[in-house]
């Protein structure tokens, strides 16, 4: 019996059994890790996507608006907003155009400004009625390339109207005469409107020149 003690608590036998000791120590200690970094896995995607009523409902409530209605842009931009109830463009929500405005204006008063609501781009513009094959033939359809090609939509389209300026035709002779620019330049003789660029006179007379009309329309 002493013998067996004995060799139970030899150095050797003792570091193999407090090896062994410290293997299934780790073992266990890696298995609860992983356990309960699962658990709060699904715990966290129960909370966010879970099918219980209460704690989805109050995931679901907690997110913040990102679009708002029409007629909250009202109350800031009612010069845009009036005008655009009664226009062929009413059709078309606000954010349609000027991107999400869920952190923007008064819906968002205890959140920092947003900044300015983006303008539409000559790109939102062509979405709807650039010409492509197969669109209705009520909605009015151009084609950049040859519409008063070279400058924006907005120069002479209202967005919130619909409506659109046709560019003023030149009237006088263009014979003998200089560049556009050296009289309608920043420091001519009948300066451009503001906003204008200096340009090539092609460039000019693409939307200030007489406009091809379609067959058997005359013109304005």
């Amino acid at each position: 019996m002493g013998g067996t003690v004995t060799r139970w608590l030899r150095p050797a036998r003792l570091a193999r059994i407090v090896t062994r000791l410290a293997r299934a120590g780790t073992i266990v200690v890696v298995l609860a890790v992983v356990f309960f970094a699962a658990g709060a896995a699904i715990s966290f995607a129960y909370d966010q996507y879970g099918f219980h009523p209460e704690r989805n409902a109050l995931t679901w409530a907690g997110l913040r608006p990102t679009y708002v209605e029409s007629p909250s842009c009202r109350s800031c931009h009612a010069a845009e907003y009036v005008p655009w109830t009664s226009s062929k463009h009413a059709v078309i929500a606000c954010e349609s155009c000027h991107g999400a405005q869920g952190v923007h204006g008064p819906a968002a008063r205890v959140m920092p400004a947003a900044g300015p609501v983006p303008g539409p781009s000559d790109g939102i513009c062509t979405a709807c009625h650039g010409s492509v094959l197969g669109r209705p033939a009520a909605l009015p359809q151009k084609d950049g390339a040859t519409h008063y090609s070279g400058g924006s939509c907005l120069a002479c389209h209202d967005a919130h109207t619909a409506l659109a300026e046709r560019p003023v035709v030149v009237v006088h002779p263009l014979a003998s005469l200089p560049e556009c620019r050296v009289c309608h330049g920043a420091q001519g003789l009948n300066p451009a409107p503001v906003g204008h660029k200096e340009a090539a006179d092609q460039v000019c007379l693409s939307c200030h020149g007489p406009q091809p009309q379609p067959s058997g329309q005359a013109a304005p």
